[in-house]
């Protein structure tokens, strides 16, 4: 049996393929992909909005007075400089040492040394001319006391051309009698006393004082008589211990006392 063959079938060709043809306005809108099977570079990491640099203080505007503590600290390092190149300062004296003040070592040192003694004849000096003046002062002061109990230092007191008050102490004197009288001629009157200085020495002589009275007590007049005037002219300038009498003639006008009140005393 015969057999026939079938028509050997041609190969299949691939048509080349085409490049694509763009018009020229439409490449804009295209997006270009890349080939198949090339290595794609991955994608960039978002870029954070704020980064470490940002969250970094703002630099402050600097303060005027620290750059002028600044310029003036350089100025006496300057200063410094110069003088320890010109001799004027030991290195020693630009040695900044911690704890330590160049100003409070004089001080310490003082008073870390001990006090030198003082002389003490100074002291004694002045308290003794203080003290004898005080009573020198004293002395001048109670010259009349001080004579009338120490006789012997009333000569000093009249070499040094000084008076001695004479004494007035009240307790010592009083009136032993008085009276008074009207005379034969109207309107006057006399007064009659007797004084008598108790102490043993001179005293000054007191004043007098006389007050006439009616029936009823009533005070009528009153006068004080000065030594000068209830004293003789010939009485010595001091009351003497002892009794003094003392006359005194008085106008009493129309007056017409029935008492009176003898007093003696010492402005």
């Amino acid at each position: 049996m015969a057999t026939s063959a079938a028509p050997a079938q041609k190969p299949r060709t691939r048509p080349a393929p085409q490049e694509p043809q763009f018009h020229p306005d439409e490449l804009g809108a295209l997006t270009i992909w890349p080939a198949l099977g090339q290595h794609q570079a991955k994608p960039e990491a978002p870029r954070p909005l704020i980064t470490p640099a940002d969250l970094e203080p703002a630099p402050k505007p600097r303060d005027p007075i620290d750059a002028a503590v600044e310029a003036s600290e350089a100025q006496a390092g300057s200063v410094k400089q110069q003088g320890l190149e010109a001799g004027l300062l030991a290195p020693r004296d630009l040695t900044e040492i911690p704890g330590f003040s160049r100003w409070a070592a004089a001080p310490l040192e003082a008073m870390a040394a001990p006090p030198a003694p003082r002389a003490l004849w100074p002291f004694v000096l002045a308290s003794l001319i203080l003290l004898l003046t005080l009573a020198a002062q004293a002395a001048l002061h109670y010259r009349g006391e001080l004579s009338r109990k120490l006789p012997a230092t009333q000569p000093l007191f009249e070499k040094l051309g000084l008076e001695i008050p004479l004494a007035r102490e009240t307790e010592w004197i009083s009136i032993e009698a008085s009276d008074l009288h009207s005379e034969t001629t109207p309107g006057r009157l006399q007064l009659a006393a007797t004084l008598q200085n108790r102490a043993p020495y001179p005293q000054a002589w007191p004043q007098l004082e006389l007050t006439l009275t009616d029936t009823y007590d009533a005070v009528l007049v009153r006068k004080v008589f000065t030594p000068k005037e209830y004293l003789p002219g010939d009485a010595p300038a001091a009351f003497t211990p002892g009794d003094t009498p003392v006359h005194l003639n008085l106008e009493g006008g129309e007056l017409r006392p029935s008492g009176y009140r003898l007093y003696l005393f010492y402005p």
